[in-house]
């Protein structure tokens, strides 16, 4: 039994197994989210526009776009998320990105954003003004909040990758959520904006 246990093959297998028993939780917790009040955001900061109280997202339609700076199957969300706001904020379409501290500056030379050499010398202060530059460079036009670290809200959303984007309607629930970039999920997440917005 020891030999079994010090096995590279079988410890790969069972890495794989809790990483399979991980997706399938949160595909289940995705499920039944649906139609329930949507659990609670944790802001450290925002970034990239004013600030949303709870109080001022009362009664909105709330899209909640979970993404990273580094992800491009997020960035190839971008024009859908700068559409919509443009074609149905007026209706009461709030859009808020949702992301973390991932340790990023702003190259001058490039004007990109770059990891930096050592994350933990990056201020809070230097990763809201990156993610204010990034975010106006590709002409978004809604805020995005930072998690604090170590906070569990991915975990209560079921992110298991991103982008992931949330739907939530008038009255608080979770109606829709849609993992990945494609067009489907696209096309599927702007028809329920229609019909949330029609309610």
């Amino acid at each position: 039994v020891s030999e079994l246990k010090d096995d590279p093959l079988l410890q790969r297998t069972v890495v794989q197994l809790r990483s399979y028993e991980a997706r399938i939780a949160a595909a289940r917790l995705v499920k039944e989210m649906i139609g329930k009040p949507a659990p609670e955001l944790d802001i450290e900061a925002w970034a990239h526009g004013g600030e949303l109280s709870a109080e001022a997202m009362k009664g909105k339609v709330v899209l909640l776009d979970f993404w990273a700076i580094w992800c491009g199957p997020c960035i190839a969300t971008f024009p859908h998320l700068k559409e919509w706001h443009e074609e149905f904020h007026e209706q009461g379409l709030e859009i808020v990105g949702v992301t973390q501290k991932y340790g990023y500056e702003w190259d001058t030379e490039t004007e990109k954003a770059v990891r930096a050499k050592s994350s933990g010398d990056v201020t809070l202060e230097t990763e809201l003004a990156v993610l204010d530059k990034f975010m106006s460079q590709h002409e978004l036009h809604h805020a995005t909040i930072v998690k604090p670290a170590g906070s569990d809200l991915s975990q209560r959303y079921g992110v298991t990758g991103i982008p992931h984007a949330v739907l939530i309607d008038r009255q608080g629930n979770v109606r829709m959520v849609k993992i990945g970039s494609g067009a489907s999920n696209a096309s599927a997440l702007r028809e329920m904006i229609v019909q949330l917005l029609a309610e």
